[in-house]
């Protein structure tokens, strides 16, 4: 692959060709047209080195090629995981404090590490009632650190559905299916874990890694897994990590 071998290799070859015997190689204009041959064979040389690289696990530089070929031995690589806390709350209260308390779902906790500000949140809510000393005690609360938000589509045929943020933890991940758009009620689908263990009514979704580090959710055919229906409404929940510096790789 190197240029000055592949110019002296046609220079070579053309001397040894009868119509160019009497031909100065050194000339300017000869010159120029072997450094463009040579160009052209070293641009090209160099190009289907690296793209018969990204065709294999071991040489692949490139992250969208690796997750592409991995895709192929059903892995999925990990994703940012966010930080979580387990801690007890403690309201105050008195005698004149209603009977029970509820921590709404999504209840923002702040703490600073080294000097930064860290968001946890409470997935659920829960409900305590009043202690005998007229408090209200949350014992073990997990907490979880980054933002939540959702992001919701409605189902028709042939659509894509992609979660459009970075640095998605999806441990957090949960896809609701609503029948319609104004439904009140939702089915929760669990991640797929092996074919062999889904039929035709299995609520199940499956989730690869495409372009940027982003995810793409889909859902089984009818025969693999339940097919949700044109009309039918999805969200999905989800937290993401602030990531910072040290930690922007992804796990």
């Amino acid at each position: 692959l190197d240029f000055d071998n592949i110019k002296a290799n046609i220079k070579e070859y053309l001397k040894g060709q009868s119509e160019f015997q009497d031909y100065d190689f050194e000339g300017s204009a000869m010159s120029v047209l072997l450094d463009v041959l040579a160009y052209n064979t070293h641009y090209n040389a160099l190009y289907n080195n690296m793209a018969i690289n990204e065709m294999f696990l071991d040489s692949a530089r490139k992250r969208n090629n690796i997750v592409s070929l991995a895709k192929m031995l059903g892995y999925t690589p990990r994703s940012a995981t966010c930080a979580k806390a387990i801690v007890n709350i403690t309201v105050s209260g008195g005698s004149t404090s209603p009977s029970s308390i509820t921590l709404p779902s999504y209840t923002p906790f702040t703490t600073y590490v080294e000097g930064k500000q860290y968001s946890f949140y409470n997935v659920g809510s829960i409900t305590v009632n009043r202690s005998t000393n007229g408090n209200y005690v949350f014992p073990n609360v997990e907490l979880v650190e980054g933002k939540p938000l959702s992001f919701k589509y409605g189902v028709t045929e042939g659509a894509r559905y992609i979660i459009p943020n970075a640095n998605v933890d999806l441990n957090t991940l949960k896809v609701k299916v609503r029948d319609t758009e104004t439904d009140d009620t939702f089915i929760v689908y669990t991640p797929a874990e092996s074919l062999t263990s889904l039929d035709a009514t299995t609520k199940a979704y499956f989730i690869k890694e495409i372009d940027d580090g982003l995810y793409e959710i889909y859902f089984g055919d009818g025969v693999v897994g339940f097919k949700p229906q044109p009309g039918n409404y999805l969200t999905f929940e989800y937290f993401i990590s602030s990531l910072d510096e040290i930690g922007r790789a992804h796990v």
